[in-house]
């Protein structure tokens, strides 16, 4: 048995190269009844590769794979495999032969394989953008062989679509490494920011404005006032984007957390979840956060002076600029600082408050 095995050696029934020779009255093909074929393809009916002791120095680039080898013999001047007279046959017309290549030559063919029949595909391909008029075209027997030609359309555009797989799958298991890798550099940076006391974990959920894997950052509660904002969490470089994919903001004022999913534990203690989507998935910036730390801050400011905001009011509140909203807030805590002039009238915060 051949030790060769990724590819056949063959000769072929003569009726085939006669009864083609009949149906297209080519003069091309290689009628010689001792000629040798190279098979690299496993099917009932494929190509076979001619083998050619001398090829011509006048063969086009592309149209043959040379295989040279040490050797004193005469006869191999120029040795390889003859693209040009390749043949579409059926299995009925091959007749396997002992593989008495010469050794080097045998391993060479052995061993490039692949190359070979890649290259033997891109011949087949570029010849359908060759002028049928030229003599590469016309010289060449694989045109004779439509179904043959289609077959390797059929081959290449196959690997085409497993190489793009392929691809897609390496760079989306990168993308995932690399995902994995920030997502831990900034838990790591949470870690360290916590051991050195620049923010706090809690075990309390309602006391947390962010969750991610097992750590929970506190928002420093004091007498129900937070006292840290979703800033904090802005770290190094990481961006709003990927603190929230990696991870969960909690508001616990507005009894809220960002999601897409719903989060069990904050479920079961009242909190709702607001979709990403909702929140500028994908381009949350620095100031959609403040916004919602305003918000926050809006109805603390409310609740210290006895009275609460309005729906349509924190509306309005949240079109205005974070120049506006501050100029609101520091209003809202200089009231606070003088809230025994208020506590008779309890006013409730009004629209006209909040005008533009």
């Amino acid at each position: 048995m051949s030790i060769y095995k990724n590819y056949k050696l063959v000769t072929l029934d003569q009726r085939f190269i006669a009864e083609t020779i009949a149906r297209t009255g080519s003069e091309q093909l290689l009628d010689k009844l001792t000629r040798s074929y190279v098979g690299l393809y496993d099917n009932q009916e494929s190509w076979y590769l001619p083998l050619r002791a001398n090829i011509g120095k006048n063969k086009p680039p592309g149209a043959f794979f040379e295989t040279p080898f040490p050797t004193d013999n005469p006869h191999f001047k120029r040795p390889g495999i003859d693209f040009e007279k390749a043949l579409f046959v059926p299995d009925e017309f091959i007749i396997p032969i002992r593989n008495t290549l010469p050794q080097e030559q045998a391993k060479i063919i052995n061993e490039q394989s692949n190359i070979i029949s890649d290259d033997f595909e891109q011949y087949v391909l570029k010849l359908e953008n060759v002028s049928k008029k030229s003599p590469s075209y016309r010289f060449s027997t694989v045109p004779l062989f439509p179904d043959g030609m289609e077959k390797i359309k059929q081959i290449t555009s196959k690997e085409r679509e497993e190489t793009m797989e392929n691809e897609l799958k390496i760079q989306e298991t990168n993308e995932e490494i690399i995902e994995l890798t920030e997502k831990q550099k900034y838990i790591n940076l949470l870690k360290m920011a916590i051991e050195e006391g620049e923010i706090s974990a809690t075990q309390n959920l309602n006391e947390a404005i962010y969750l991610i894997d097992d750590i929970k950052i506190s928002g420093d509660f004091d007498y129900g006032v937070r006292g840290l904002d979703h800033n904090v969490l802005l770290l190094d470089d990481q961006n709003w984007v990927d603190i929230l994919q990696w991870g969960t903001i909690i508001v616990p004022e507005t009894s809220s957390y960002i999601s897409d999913k719903s989060i069990s534990e904050l479920e079961e203690i009242g909190y709702h979840a607001v979709p990403l989507v909702e929140n500028h998935k994908y381009t949350m910036e620095e100031n959609d956060l403040q916004l919602i730390n305003d918000l926050a801050k809006l109805k603390e400011s409310a609740a210290a002076l006895n009275t609460s905001v309005k729906e349509a009011d924190a509306e309005k509140f949240s079109k205005l600029s974070p120049n506006q909203r501050q100029a609101i807030l520091s209003e809202l805590a200089s009231q606070q600082n003088h809230s025994s002039e208020y506590h008779s009238n309890k006013p409730e915060i009004e629209s006209p408050d909040f005008e533009i």
